[in-house]
């Protein structure tokens, strides 16, 4: 018998889920990353490289207390972060401090290598716009010493493991070292940083499990593929090419989709690359801070969510906006506005951002459902703003444990078991119609120009 193990390591915490191979939910276990800053200044580096190993034995331990463990085949996988790395040396030991992703610092390197190379060229070989959070501009940064190599979150992890440093493609193409539609490692990139090929780690281009019989204190368990955090969960809900997206709300929102082809978009706001499940393409479109300037406004207007619970009968109640509603990320203010007006229009017009970039990636025409998860979706009232002006139904979907879920079963998958859990075994999830559709169409098409010009 074997059971299959996701975890998810984020920045600020971790997540996991057991499953049976019989399709079952044995345990769920959530952990603050207490050994990790949130992310400002601080996060621009920490000392402690370890902290990822030691998250993902604090997770073993807690099922491994719960007894799920006992008398079965343990399979791993791990999903990550993308853009943290550590060094280390030969015997995995850390050597510094890790960079976060949520760190800027090498925006000077990025700005030198504008000067000289092209944006386009490094967007179309890399998937993204060259940017300070990218490992390959903190490394050129680095004084990088013979004998270092880099290890990224789950690398790392499984590096401590098994002795091995590997990485997988979903990971390795958020670094800006990567060609992604060959998926390797780019010669011209990685000597530009000052690296050597043998710096960095191997990659893998397909799911399987690449360690069998790892001996640890929890017994023999097998190590699958790493993947992405946002690949793991575009996985959890079954993402199809053409036919839906995701749409994530967190502190940014962010709109996954699949495709047979790369997703390059003409202001390089959309990462394309390699979806390690599918063999095809997993592209991810930010549109800004959306969560945190939602969290402004309720600031500014004297609202916390336990209230806005409470107000939410009288949202749904409003008219829909007469005129262009417009917020600046960098500068929310909507000082003179009554509190649940200025809370309805800021839905109605991230909702328009949402239609603004389906529109402009080619998707709305085709799509049949729009998936929202994150912390939008717990509001009665957002989402089906999203669904009117979108004109696409959506259904949210409410689980702690979604990317969790996407590791847990690919592990499964890796060793051929299809019979794995439903989505609707660990999550909640609520349809919303598109019932004004035709309104809000109109109202978009009028005010378009002022809302995004």
């Amino acid at each position: 018998m074997m059971v299959y193990c996701g975890i998810d390591i984020g920045t600020s915490n971790v997540k996991a889920i057991v499953l049976a191979d019989d399709g079952g939910v044995l345990a769920v276990g959530a952990f603050s990353n207490s050994s990790l800053p949130a992310g400002g200044e601080q996060a621009k580096s920490y000392k402690g490289g370890d902290c990822w190993y030691r998250q993902f034995c604090r997770v073993m331990d807690y099922f491994h207390g719960q007894g799920v463990f006992e008398g079965q085949k343990v399979v791993c996988c791990v999903a990550c972060q993308g853009g943290s790395f550590i060094l280390i040396d030969d015997e995995m030991n850390t050597l510094g401090q890790i960079s976060l992703w949520t760190s800027g610092s090498g925006q000077s390197q990025a700005d030198k290598y504008l000067k000289h190379y092209s944006g386009e060229d490094f967007y179309r070989l890399t998937g993204w716009a060259p940017a300070g959070w990218m490992p390959i501009f903190k490394l050129k940064e680095m004084e990088f010493a013979e004998g270092e190599m880099v290890a990224f979150v789950s690398d790392y992890i499984y590096a401590r493991l098994t002795g091995e440093l590997v990485t997988d493609i979903t990971s390795a193409q958020m670094t800006g070292l990567v060609d992604f539609e060959k998926g390797c490692w780019d010669e011209s990139l990685v000597s530009w940083a000052g690296l050597y090929e043998e710096d960095l780690p191997e990659i893998e281009k397909e799911i399987s499990v690449l360690f069998e019989d790892v001996s640890t204190e929890w017994g023999q368990i097998d190590i699958v593929t790493s993947l992405h955090d946002q690949y793991a969960a575009m996985n959890a809900v079954d993402l199809k090419a053409g036919k839906d997206v995701m749409l994530a709300t967190g502190t940014a929102w962010v709109v996954n989709f699949r495709s047979e082809k790369p997703g390059y978009d003409s202001s390089c706001n959309v990462h394309p690359g390699r979806d390690i499940v599918t063999g095809g393409y997993g592209n991810i479109s930010t549109m800004g801070a959306i969560g945190a300037g939602f969290d402004e406004v309720l600031k500014q207007v004297g609202l916390d969510y336990d209230k806005l619970e409470g107000l939410e009968g009288q949202l749904k109640e409003m008219a829909m906006p007469t005129g262009a509603v417009n917020f600046d990320l960098e500068n929310i203010s909507v000082q003179g506005e009554a509190a649940l007006q200025a809370v309805r229009d800021y839905m109605v017009w991230s909702s328009a951002v949402v239609r603004h970039n389906l529109d402009s990636l080619g998707l709305l025409g085709s799509l049949e459902e729009i998936l929202m998860t994150g912390g939008a979706g717990q509001s009665g009232v957002w989402a089906g703003i999203i669904a009117d002006v979108c004109g696409v139904d959506v259904k949210v979907v409410i689980a702690d444990e979604l990317t969790a879920y996407g590791a847990a079963i690919t592990a499964a998958r890796a060793c051929g078991c299809d019979n794995v859990s439903k989505l609707s075994d660990i999550a909640e999830t609520v349809i919303y119609k598109s019932e004004r559709a035709d309104e809000y169409k109109l109202w978009y098409e009028k005010f378009q120009k002022e809302l995004f010009e």
